[in-house]
């Protein structure tokens, strides 16, 4: 916490805490301030959120389950708290939220290991429009208590900053999604690809365009198999080499991949039949 003076606020509505009839209390001293490296938070930042996110009216949400996960899988120790909670002895029995009826109302999440601290983060009390609301119930107050816990993890250590710097990208989970799905058919299949593409951290620091070019050097790696199969029927049922035999087949594109091999499929076809 940062040592200042808290203010515990009163409302008309006996169940909130606002601005009038304020108390002053004194806090317990600072604590030194909680931080990660930056290595930590740039690699958090990269974190997979395919499945975790969903929308409403056009805005994108993480699932704050996935935050409290996120935390207890790399930092057991650390406690999302709220400032406001500390009011709660003060008030008897009235909601911790801050604000009036007039501007609004919010909550001050922050984290803590009992020994450091971060300061605590602003997050108003809102709607699912991103909008204030002025007449809060519980649940209004606990849905912005774990929004702005979640922003105030990512904000603090990276995890899922990128969906409000606007980077969150769908697609590029997409791609991933479909690079992962040819990556098993193709292990299912016996077909060579190149080893790069089974580094999780590599396809992740690749964008949309870098992505689609994974897919298509995969999906040759598929179409070529497929083609030399054809190839080397051809070689069984005739005796003879084809003409794309001794060709280099990486050379190709996909469209023309797949033309040599319908013209392979149709000589293994017409030239293994008896003259």
């Amino acid at each position: 916490m940062t040592g200042e003076k808290a203010i515990i606020l009163n409302s008309t509505n006996p169940d909130l805490i606002t601005e009038s009839n304020l108390e002053i209390f004194e806090e317990s001293k600072p604590l030194p301030r909680l931080h990660i490296t930056p290595e930590e938070y740039a690699k958090h930042c990269k974190a997979d959120l395919r499945g975790k996110v969903e929308q409403k009216n056009k805005l994108d949400y993480l699932k704050w389950t996935y935050t409290v996960k996120f935390l207890r899988e790399n930092y057991p120790l650390f406690q999302v708290k709220y400032a406001e909670d500390n009011l709660i002895s003060k008030t008897s029995g009235k909601l911790p939220v801050l604000g009036n009826s007039e501007q609004g109302f919010y909550c001050l999440p922050y984290l803590t290991d009992g020994e450091r601290s971060t300061d605590p983060f602003f997050f108003p009390v809102l709607d699912y429009r991103n909008k204030p609301l002025l007449k809060p119930n519980v649940f209004d107050i606990n849905t912005s208590r774990m929004r702005g816990m979640v922003k105030m993890v990512a904000m603090e250590l990276g995890y899922a900053f990128p969906l409000y710097l606007g980077d969150y990208s769908p697609k590029v989970f997409e791609l991933l999604d479909e690079i992962e799905k040819l990556l098993v058919d193709l292990d299912a299949n016996s077909v060579p690809y190149p080893e790069e593409y089974k580094n999780d951290a590599l396809l992740k620091e690749n964008d949309e365009d870098g992505l689609k070019e994974i897919i298509d050097a995969l999906s040759k790696c598929k179409i070529i198999s497929r083609v030399h199969y054809q190839l080397n029927l051809y070689q069984e049922t005739t005796g003879k080499d084809h003409e794309h035999s001794k060709k280099d087949l990486h050379q190709y594109s996909i469209a023309e991949l797949k033309a040599i091999g319908k013209d392979v499929k149709s000589s293994v076809e017409t030239d293994s039949i008896p003259s």
